[in-house]
């Protein structure tokens, strides 16, 4: 390339990404500025590629199809875009269509995930009495007068110390369940007596009447698998009718295509626990599990996603708990969530559960643990997945399980002794208070 065409190419993807970014802060749907682009810079397909995309996001669908068809005469070896079309027929309510598009697909390139997930998908589909696929449209949050106003009132009474407020909590913690069909490791409820038990009626009935109208952000997680409570649907539909931003932590174990279908269309942030990137070491931390079906779980999230471009709707990240077994496999995570297209990672630091599966934590080898969250983290970076770490393992280590200073520590329940050692004041009594099953708060 001389240095001309370097200029040009510089010059082009300065370009593209300013758009891009414009669209990504909502100030431009980016329609008319790609085609100007693409006039400018006619032999460039990746114009195209978005410029669909933008079409796609308006619902303008034919359209999107035909600018995929002038990419596919410009790049005939690029398989993405005959799914990509079948994506949009799918918007279209076309599932014949749709479905005999993507088998083309898999015929050539049978690993192809999103072919072969698209061909579930359109069969699903079809099989379903309603057809209309206006019922998935994405659609915006909006937060009712009551809900604005009292989210500042909250904030406000937080900010001046408040101890008799006029406002209700602007977020809330609802504790869908407590079952849960994995036994993970890391997790205390192996270790201690619990009840499995579903959110109360009278309680769900008390939020949904009392606290809902005015709660701007609910988490639907508490000391259970969420999506095995037998009231989650109504759950969520309460949550989502009033325009809340919703969030929980899941297995993803019992997600299938309807559930699916709600999360791509609604403001939903969900964290989905992922402790490691292979069956072994899945498997062996999250007992009860399957890492083979969690993948087919992700390949469906990620195909919906692309569906119903849902990009700017929900949420969807990866939550590792990080410990000595499995950090070596967190650059392996990353590359998971890239591949499914999962923007974020989190790292959890293990907590210690006062067991003798402590020895676990990260901080008895903090060599290996900064070694493989730098490996990680580099690798993060070159694939644009944020990823989200706890501070650098110091070199000093706690007490070990079972000496005199760590039962002195266990029975004193506290770590840091020093009266108000925390910079800024806890807000949760003010905005987010947890609601347990039974109504305890």
């Amino acid at each position: 390339m001389n240095d001309k065409e370097d200029t040009k190419s510089t010059s082009f993807s300065r370009k593209l990404s300013e758009i891009l970014e414009r669209i990504r802060k909502e100030q431009t749907d980016g329609i008319s500025e790609l085609k100007d682009l693409s006039k400018d810079y006619p032999d460039v397909p990746e114009i195209l590629g978005h410029l669909a995309w933008a079409l796609a996001h308006k619902q303008r669908y034919e359209e999107a199809i035909n600018i995929y068809r002038k990419f596919q005469k410009m790049q005939p070896e690029d398989f993405e875009v005959q799914w990509r079309i079948a994506d949009r027929l799918i918007n279209l309510g076309r599932l014949e269509e749709a479905l005999e598009e993507y088998q083309k697909v898999f015929n050539e390139h049978s690993k192809c995930i999103d072919a072969r997930i698209g061909i579930q998908y359109a069969k699903y589909l079809l099989r379903k009495k309603n057809k209309n696929m206006e019922g998935n449209t994405p659609i915006a949050r909006k937060f009712s007068p009551r809900q604005e106003e009292n989210k500042i009132l909250n904030k406000r009474e937080f900010q001046e110390n408040r101890l008799k407020l006029k406002s209700l909590p602007s977020q809330l913690y609802l504790e869908s369940t407590t079952k849960c069909n994995y036994y993970c490791q890391t997790c205390i409820k192996g270790y201690v007596p619990y009840y499995a038990e579903d959110l109360h009626q009278d309680i769900f009935d008390k939020v949904h009447r009392e606290i809902m109208p005015a709660v701007c952000r609910i988490s639907i997680t508490g000391f259970g698998e969420p999506t095995m409570a037998s009231r989650f649907d109504d759950i969520l539909e309460m949550a989502l009718r009033n325009g809340s931003h919703v969030h929980f932590v899941t297995n993803a174990s019992l997600l299938n295509f309807e559930r699916i279908e709600q999360f791509t269309r609604a403001s939903v942030d969900i964290q989905i626990s992922i402790d490691g990137a292979s069956r072994e070491t899945f498997e062996e931390i999250r007992a009860g599990s399957s890492f083979q079906q969690i993948c087919e779980r992700l390949a469906m999230i990620k195909k919906l996603r692309d569906i119903y471009l849902s990009d700017f709707y929900s949420r969807f990240s990866f939550n590792f708990v990080a410990i000595r077994k499995n950090i070596h496999e967190l650059p392996s995570v990353v590359e998971l969530a890239h591949r499914f297209g999962i923007t974020d990672v989190s790292v959890s630091d293990y907590a210690f559960g006062y067991r003798e599966f402590d020895e676990q934590s990260l901080r008895y080898d903090p060599q290996k643990a900064n070694h493989f969250i730098q490996k990680a983290s580099q690798l993060a970076d070159s694939l644009g997945v944020k990823l989200h770490l706890p501070p650098p393992y110091e070199s000093t280590p706690p007490p070990l399980p079972g000496s005199a200073l760590w039962q002195k520590l266990k029975k004193i329940s506290r770590v840091f002794p020093t009266p108000k050692r925390f910079p800024r004041r806890c807000h949760s009594p003010w905005m987010e208070p947890y609601i347990k099953t039974n109504g305890v708060v």
